[in-house]
């Protein structure tokens, strides 16, 4: 269908017809499939239980901190939040398996220790993917303590 409407290129010179052709290239484009996906993509679309870790991160230090997920920091920089609230909505593919929460301070003199809701990390559960989001406080306490 595509190659017939480029084939009417050749024949259509006049300012309607060109618009002709670029409205039909349009509407070619417009039915084609979709791009492929990038495997992880097509693994999210092609589960039946995709579900969601939903977090507002609320900073009670009031000064930049990091928080990463899962991972060790070292492989993963995390996201700095530099404001009172931070939202994060992470897809899951294995809904028995918690999404575990660390942060860090990114103060100038990094002398105190965050905590999520009172401990060191925080497990979360997935959820469904809908608009709900878990409220974790984050508090600072100092090392020497």
């Amino acid at each position: 269908m595509a190659t017939h409407y480029v084939a009417m290129l050749v024949v259509f010179y006049s300012k309607a017809q060109w618009k002709l052709f670029f409205v039909l290239v349009a509407y070619c484009v417009l039915r084609l499939n979709s791009l492929p996906l990038p495997d992880e993509a097509r693994k999210l679309e092609d589960s039946q239980s995709v579900s969601c870790v939903s977090v507002s991160f609320i900073n009670n230090c009031k000064r930049p901190i990091k928080i990463w997920k899962t991972m060790s920091p070292t492989t993963f920089k995390g996201f700095i939040i530099s404001g009172n609230i931070y939202r994060m909505k992470t897809m899951v593919l294995n809904q028995r398996k918690p999404v575990v929460f660390h942060a860090e301070d990114l103060g100038s003199n990094q002398s105190d220790k965050l905590l999520l809701e009172g401990q060191e990390s925080l497990s979360i559960l997935p959820f469904d993917c809908d608009d709900k989001f878990v409220n974790v406080s984050v508090s600072c306490r100092s090392k020497l303590s």
